[in-house]
């Protein structure tokens, strides 16, 4: 301290550290570091750590050298080791250089270096990162469980300063696995210049399609003075951006759960200013290409397109253009959306031309034309919808819906309203209208808002909707609804007229039902048909109206009423009456109440019922079976039965009859069942897991077809889950059945059974027989290799119309497993025939079956229907391998002397010899050859095989004077060589047909007048064509003409027509083509004969058989000759009549029918025209006379029509008939002014030129006279 006053205080600037620090060497050598967190999950060791330094703080020089022989990095999600870790650099003053970083891994390392300035002015910076990563090691480091693979290889080069950096940046992928998709190549090169974001170049080129994207960000405009410096305008940024996809595979995206195939082609540019909702202006425009897309694994190929242009203007999103379409659909939208207002302007519209194009991809079937329109206003949360449905001829999932138009929207309020609903389907009309309230506040939705529904629906049959087989019937009715969503109120009257299941009338039904406060309601349901009546009530509550909980339980109450169903009324043929009572309450599961049936005189059409009677109740979930009475036929006692079945699957009941007559019973009668009686008893008791039966059946005096079958006893028994069976009618046989297990075993005892009642049954009667073994068997039916069966037959005999055709002793076979045995088979065929089989393998392996033998053809007289006088015999010898699933036959069928009549012809077919040839490979028919009548054929040829099915044919058929009848139309006799070659799929017939001889002679009804006026022929309806492999694509080429003229000799025309055709096309669709020339003979028309002086039928298309006909023909009547033409086709024939002289149509037709003339009558009637009873008299007589005359055996019948002094009209018909050589006995009719005499007259020759009559009328006049007849020419 200095004394009294305080020294003067000076200040001074700071000026740092006032001392320098200065290291000259400092050094770290093998040193170690640790660091482990808190909870333990990441931990950090290095080690082999070398640090060397030197500084001098008022120098600003530092020399800095670290590194680390090895640094270990674990933790839950990094696992990683680092070697070779390097730092080093150097300041002088402000210069920071060289700094230099580098660390790497087993394959992956990195490197940096560069440089900083001015550090503690304006820093700037050169700095450069190379970096080679290795992925699978990135994988392991990061404990990721995807795979990776291949090497990333990353440069970063940086300059610039803080305010104003610059960079480039280049990633490089060579190709690889990434999360498991395959990619080819990726990129990324971008840089950061004068505040300006650069995407030179971005893709990536892998499994999934090529993506490339490029584009910009400015940030000058955000960053005007710098990035760390001035003020900052974020709505200044601006940017662009453009992506692009190409040849993107849909189904290898790992998005894609679903089945969706195809291909996809992107473009989408994108740009715009500001990022706030005030400054924002942005615009966004999208091309996207969908090629064959493929929606499921069976689905069709579609294209799609999608094209969109949008924009955001400060709070304002408009979409201007969103277009998606396809060759089956398009839609289009666009509108605006508020963001701060939530203000909404939309409209949407679909059409969709081909709907089954749209639905297909998705597994979903329909058709027809649906367009949708709808617009969108006001807010978000209080919207206004409008829209509008049009539909045409609607089908989905089988289901035609038909025609429909629907309008209707949705208010602010949140009421949807339907305006009009029309559905229209041919004949059927469903409209309706309505509406309900969903909420007050979008999208708050509510169930307790008002609903109304109203509809109405006219004539509607559900044939028009849908294909209901045998389903007929037509609907009226009206539906309303009312109340709210989850609490409605409904009514309904439905009325249903001529409604029929089937073959079953069901008739009309009238009903109102309802729904209210969770119960559905059928206050009235009346089914009426004919006399039959059905009423139904009744109600089931459902759910409760408060809770609106369904339950679980629901209450009912179902009541039918006086019900009475006449069976006439329901189909055809059956009859009888049925009455039926219901009454049932309480509830689903515990029902109670009382069901009774009953009726008489009842046919059901296979049976016939005298009288039933069934009476049961319901209570404590038991089915209470108090009666039951039926009586199958008049005089036949009784079946009854009582007992009950319990919910709980419990049940006890017995079952017996006696004394019922199997001639009542209808399907043992219409098996030949003559006569004979039935009775059983049944009792039962148990639950359906543990069932207990005992029954008995018996059957006596049973004759089938007047043969006595013998009686028959039946014992039945179920206990402890074991059926047995046994019974005995001339065979005794029993069999038992382990339910559990599946053990199923039994017997058959034959002791000399007469087979003659089961050949009747089986509709044989001609045939008869006894046999005398045992079959038994034993195995379980869940396992065949337990199986166990054989048959050992003592004696067989089968006889046909008393004579046998088989007999047989010793015949044995064995079943065990899947190995089956036939140790060798020997029957006898007839008089001398007989075969052997013999054989054995595996029932779906290796088999081996040998047969031999001489087969008398007579032996299959009872088997082949309408094959007569047979004879001859097949000589057999095969033998059948089965190995490894490929079937291999060896065998030969020779035929001696096979005779037999073709069935409808009555043709005689014999003397047939030849063989037939079987290998694996090929059947080989080898000369075969026969007769008939005059005539033989030969027949020849090859069928390969291939797995033992034809798939090549070579045959060859050659014919003699073989004749071809048609009984009572057609005799042939032809000559003929025929190959027939090809495959399965394409065969060739060829060859030719002469006929030597040939005659039809059928009488046909051709009404030519009919075709003289133009009234066509009746079509006929097409056959159906050949699918059989080797003749559904037969081609034919067959050439037809005649050696000797083919002879027409009929009722209306004697021809001689001479052949020269050719049979082509295909056999489904034969084609004749050529021409048949008439060279002579002779057509009738009108009871004329015309001769014929040309006549041609030609067949000029070589693509269908068409006719043309042209036939000329003449005929004299008199002074005139007459000419008849008939030309054109037979669907289109005309036919024409000309005269020389020429004469008028009708005179022309006179003169045929009549022999005159119309004038030529009128004169001969004194100037008069002819009454119409008076030209029918001399029609009948001058043209029908001797046609009737042959027909009724007459002699003499004569028709006469004229006038007498007073111009009145006569007609007398007289009718004789010549007793002898002398005397006839006549009988006259006349009728004159609507009065008819008769008169009886006999008539005596006296001589050759004289007769004397006697006669007697009506009148009472009678007399005698004396004629002189001189008969000329």
């Amino acid at each position: 301290f200095f004394s009294g006053e305080p020294s003067a205080r000076t200040e001074t600037k700071g000026s740092g550290i006032p001392f320098n620090i200065i290291i000259n060497e400092l050094t770290i050598a093998d040193g170690a570091f640790l660091y482990e967190n808190k909870d333990r999950s990441f931990k950090a060791d290095l080690s082999g750590i070398e640090l060397g330094a030197d500084a001098d703080l008022f120098a600003r020089s530092v020399n800095f050298t670290a590194q680390a022989a090895r640094a270990s990095l674990t933790g839950d999600k990094i696992q990683t080791d680092l070697t070779g870790l390097l730092a080093r650099t150097t300041l002088r003053k402000d210069l920071l250089a060289p700094l230099l970083i580098h660390a790497e891994t087993g394959l992956s390392k990195i490197n940096m270096k560069g440089s900083a300035r001015d550090l503690f002015t304006e820093p700037g910076f050169d700095v450069t990162v190379d970096a080679t990563v290795s992925l699978p090691e990135l994988k392991d480091a990061l404990r990721l469980s995807e795979e990776l693979t291949g090497e990333m290889t990353i440069r970063f080069d940086l300059e610039g300063t803080l305010d104003n950096p610059e960079f480039k940046m280049y990633i490089g992928y060579d190709g690889g696995i990434i999360a498991g998709v395959q990619v080819d190549s990726a990129n990324l090169d971008a840089g950061f210049i004068d505040r300006i974001l650069e995407v030179n170049d971005a893709h990536i080129v892998s499994d999934y399609g090529t993506v490339t994207a490029t584009g910009h960000v400015d940030l000058q405009k955000v960053f005007p003075e710098g990035i760390f410096a001035g003020n900052r305008q974020f709505d200044a940024l601006s940017y662009s951006f453009s992506i692009n996809g190409e040849g993107i595979e849909l189904e290898r995206l790992p998005v894609n759960d679903t089945a969706l195939e195809g291909k996809v082609n992107t473009n989408i540019d994108f740009s715009g200013t500001g990022i706030s909702f005030e400054s924002i202006s942005s615009r966004i425009s999208a091309g996207i290409s969908c090629e064959r897309l493929v929606f499921n694994q069976n689905g069709p190929v579609v294209d799609v397109s999608i094209k969109a242009l949008g924009r955001i203007e400060g709070y304002i999103a408009r979409v201007d253009v969103l277009e998606v379409s396809s060759a089956q659909a398009s839609l289009e939208a666009r509108g605006s959306l508020d963001l701060s207002s939530k203000e909404v302007m939309a409209r949407i519209e679909l059409d969709v031309p081909d709907l089954e194009g749209i639905l297909k991809p998705f597994d979903v079937h329909g058709d027809g034309r649906l367009s949708i329109a709808a617009e969108v206003s006001e807010t978000i949360s209080l919207p206004m919808i409008e829209f509008f449905v049009n539909g045409k001829q609607l089908r989905f999932e089988g289901i035609t819906v038909g025609n429909i138009t629907c309008t209707g929207g949705l208010d602010r309020q949140g009421i949807v309203r339907i305006s009009s609903l029309v559905l229209k389907n041919k004949g059927s009309r469903i409209q309706g209208s309505g509406s309900a309230r969903l909420f007050e506040r979008f999208p708050d939705i509510r169930t307790d808002q008002p609903l109304n529904v109203a509809a109405e629906i006219h004539s509607v049959n559900v044939q028009d909707f849908i294909d209901v087989p045998g389903f007929k019937g037509v609907f009226d009715g009206e539906v309303m609804v009312d109340g709210s969503v989850d609490t409605p109120d409904a009514l309904i009257n439905l009325t249903a007229t001529g409604i029929n299941i089937k073959d079953y009338r069901i008739g009309n039904v009238r009903s109102s039902m309802g729904f209210s406060e969770g119960m559905f309601l059928l206050d009235n349901v009346l089914v009426e048909n004919n006399r039959s009546r059905l009423h139904i009530s009744g109600e089931v509550k459902v759910f409760d109206p408060e809770t609106k909980h369904f339950f679980q339980d629901p209450q009912i109450r179902i009541n039918l009423d006086g019900a009475t169903v006449f069976l006439q009324d329901i189909a055809q043929g059956l009859t009888g009456r049925v009455n039926a009572a219901v009454s049932l309450e309480g509830s689903m599961k515990h029902p109670q109440g009382s069901v009774s049936l009953s009726g008489n005189n009842i046919d059901l059409g296979f049976q016939k019922i005298d009288e039933i009677l069934v009476l049961s109740t319901l209570k404590d979930q038991r089915i209470m079976l108090e009666t039951l009475k039926l009586v199958p036929g008049i005089g036949d006692e009784p079946i009854t039965g009582t007992g009950w079945f319990s919910l709980q699957k419990e049940y006890a009941f017995q079952l017996s009859g006696s004394g019922i007559s199997l001639e009542n019973i209808d399907v043992l009668a219409a098996n030949h069942v003559s006569s004979g009686w039935a009775g059983f008893s049944i009792t039962g008791n148990g639950t359906y897991a543990e069932p207990c039966l005992e029954g008995e059946f018996f059957f006596g005096d049973v004759f089938v077809n007047q043969e006595r079958l013998g009686d028959v006893r039946i014992v039945l028994d179920l206990h402890d889950n074991i059926v047995r069976l046994k019974g005995k009618q001339g065979l005794d046989f029993h069999a038992t059945y382990l339910i559990a297990q599946g053990d199923l075993s039994g017997s058959v005892v034959f002791d000399s059974l007469d087979l003659s009642p089961y050949f009747q049954i089986a509709r044989y009667p001609d045939l008869s027989g006894t046999v005398t073994g045992k079959i038994e068997g034993s195995g379980n039916i869940h396992s065949i290799k337990d199986v166990k069966a054989s048959m050992d037959l003592n004696h067989l005999r089968v006889n046909f119309m008393n004579r046998q055709i088989i007999s047989g002793e010793s015949l044995r076979a064995s079943l065990e497993g899947k190995e089956f045995s036939v140790p060798g088979i020997h029957l006898v065929l007839g008089e001398k025939g007989w075969i052997n089989i013999e054989g054995g393998g595996e029932l779906h392996g290796n088999q081996s079956i040998r047969a031999q033998g001489d087969i008398p053809l007579q032996v299959l007289d009872p088997f082949i229907e309408d094959l007569s006088d047979t004879s001859g015999s097949l000589l057999l010898s095969g033998h059948m391998e089965l190995v490894d699933g490929e079937c291999g036959f060896m065998g030969e069928l020779e035929l001696r002397e096979i005779s037999f009549r073709v069935p409808y012809t009555d043709q005689l077919i014999h003397g047939t010899s030849g063989r037939i040839v079987m290998t694996p490979k090929a059947l080989e028919l080898k000369n075969i050859a026969g007769a008939s009548e005059t005539g033989s054929f030969d027949l020849s040829g090859t069928v390969a095989l291939k797995a033992m099915r034809p798939e090549e044919i070579d045959m060859r058929l050659q014919a003699w004077s073989l004749p071809v009848n048609v009984p009572d139309t057609l005799d042939l006799l032809v000559d003929m060589d025929v190959v027939v070659r090809g495959n399965r799929d394409d065969t060739r017939m060829q060859g030719s047909v002469v006929l030597l001889e040939g005659l039809y002679y059928k009488d046909v009804e051709v009404d030519f007048v009919k075709r003289v006026v133009g009234e066509s022929p009746e079509t006929r309806a097409p056959r159906g064509s050949i699918g059989l492999a080797f003749l559904r694509n037969m081609k034919l080429d067959i050439s037809i003409s005649r050696r000797n003229p083919l002879f027409i000799d009929n009722n209306i025309a004697q021809l001689d027509i001479n052949p020269d055709l050719r049979l082509s096309g295909t056999l489904n669709d034969p084609v004749i083509y050529g021409r048949s020339t008439i060279e002579s003979g002779t057509v009738v028309f009108r009871n004329r004969i015309f001769t014929v002086t040309k006549g041609v039928i030609d067949f000029l298309d070589p693509y269908a058989t068409r006719a043309t006909i042209d036939v000329q023909s003449k005929v004299r009547v008199r002074d005139w000759k007459i000419y008849l033409d008939v030309f054109g086709t037979p669907d289109a024939l005309s036919i024409s009549l000309r005269s020389d002289p020429p004469a008028e149509d009708n005179d022309i037709l006179s003169l045929i029918v009549l022999g005159r003339t119309s004038q030529e009558i009128i004169t001969g009637k004194g100037g008069r025209t002819p009454s119409a009873s008076t030209m029918v008299a001399t029609l009948i007589a001058s043209r029908y006379g001797e046609d009737i005359r042959e027909f009724t055996g007459l002699d003499l019948l004569e028709l006469e029509s004229g006038v007498d002094d007073d111009f009145a009209d006569t007609v007398r018909l007289t009718i004789g008939k010549e007793l002898s050589r002398r005397i006839m006995l006549k009988y006259a009719m006349e009728l004159k002014d609507s009065e008819i005499s008769q008169r009886a007259v006999a008539e005596y020759r006296l001589f050759e030129n004289i007769v004397l009559n006697g006669f007697q009328d009506t009148r009472g006049i009678f007399g005698a006279d004396m004629l002189y007849k001189l008969e000329f020419r």
